[in-house]
């Protein structure tokens, strides 16, 4: 009877250390860290035995605050679902791979809950089958906390100018808009309010100019990061007694990368610009003294090699005066290497009847002779080498 004891006490031991090793090598869900309310997520059931040839369990949800959308394999072609006595099974339908695997797919929703709020997705009575032989696991608990949901609304709900209409009528969905204001209104004073309190509002409302348009940015930036921009192009009406300006003047001009001579000088209208062979191209940056006026440049691409290539920059004043500054691009010719000095060829005789040649490539004024006798036997050759002018 006490051999009896042991034995079964060896068994249930032997029993024991196959569940805990089977759990300890991992079973396990896998599932993302952060949910938001009303989110559609999904859960896995992994497993990293290679000779489990299926596994059975018990579902069981928090279905006060989730919603089971499917449970399905995550590779049919691996797992497949089979009749279970109790719960839910999946059997192998291949070997193993030697390394982890998904075995099963849940799709689930978490419902309208406050932030903070636990759920779970529990399997209980988890069993691992190798061949017929059942190696009961337990329970495996998957938790997480519903995350705070961050705002994406990046829309105004109220927008006005000071001084002016806009055209057409707000709506938070309408981005552009116009606006026109009269001569003596310098700058526009605008009133904008994001439709979600946790979004961020910056305006942008720029002097204004007589005759001139220009755009006043509203932009709303979400909790979540995301950006919208609402642009009012707004036109100041020109003074009825302003006289336009006449000042046609540059107040700098440069050209990237190169240096003009002279140096500029508002007073100054005509430059040289020296360039390599391999400059077909420059670009010039010409800003006027007047914020009014405006520059046209023509002819700083398209250089030809050994030529003078002129470019025009004009700048005209607001009451149409212009004033010209020209540049004349000087871009060198193809390098090409001199010729060297040329080795002139004379065949000499020698005494046993072959023929030998001699370089000329000595200077005019050098006259050089070199003998070389080599004796071999009673046969000697020569060579000379003279200057020869051409």
């Amino acid at each position: 009877m006490r051999l009896l004891r042991i034995c079964l006490i060896l068994l249930l031991l032997c029993f024991l250390l196959a569940v805990t090793a089977y759990a300890d090598e991992g079973v396990y869900i896998t599932g993302p860290e952060t949910i938001y309310p009303r989110e559609v997520f999904e859960i896995e059931l992994w497993i990293d035995r290679s000779d489990v040839t299926k596994i059975s369990f018990e579902y069981d949800v928090d279905w006060e605050h989730l919603e089971v959308q499917a449970i399905y394999p995550v590779d049919k072609t691996a797992w497949q679902s089979v009749p279970a006595m109790r719960g839910d099974a999946f059997e192998r339908q291949k070997p193993g791979r030697g390394q982890p695997e998904a075995v099963f797919r849940v799709q689930l929703r978490l419902k309208t809950v406050d932030a903070g709020t636990r759920f779970w997705c529990h399997l209980r009575n988890v069993v691992l089958w190798v061949g017929d032989n059942p190696y009961p696991v337990g329970d495996i608990l998957w938790e997480r906390t519903a995350a705070q949901i961050v705002s994406d609304d990046n829309y105004l709900s109220d927008l006005r100018l000071s001084d002016c209409v806009l055209s057409p009528e707000f709506s938070p969905y309408q981005q552009n808009y116009t606006a026109t204001v009269s001569h003596h209104v310098a700058q526009v004073s605008v009133l904008a309010t994001a439709r979600d309190e946790g979004a961020r509002v910056q305006v942008d409302s720029p002097a204004l100019e007589y005759g001139k348009t220009s755009n006043v940015t509203v932009t709303v930036t979400a909790e979540n990061g995301s950006v919208r921009a609402y642009t009012i192009a707004v036109t100041r009406e020109d003074a009825p007694d302003r006289i336009p300006s006449d000042n046609c003047d540059l107040q700098n001009m440069e050209v990237t990368g190169y240096k003009l001579s002279p140096e500029f000088q508002p007073d100054v209208t005509d430059y040289v610009l020296w360039l390599p062979y391999e400059t077909t191209n420059v670009e010039i940056i010409a800003t006027p003294a007047d914020s009014k006026a405006a520059v046209t440049i023509v002819g700083n691409k398209g250089f030809k090699a050994g030529q003078d290539n002129p470019i025009l920059v004009t700048c005209t004043a607001e009451d149409g005066t212009q004033k010209h500054y020209t540049i004349i691009a000087k871009r060198a010719e193809p390098y090409v290497p001199k010729p060297s000095e040329t080795t002139a060829i004379s065949s000499v005789p020698a005494m046993d009847g072959t023929v030998y040649t001699a370089a000329e490539n000595i200077p005019t004024w050098v006259y050089v002779v070199v003998a070389v006798a080599a004796v071999t036997g009673c046969a000697a050759v020569g060579i000379l080498v003279t200057d020869r002018k051409k």
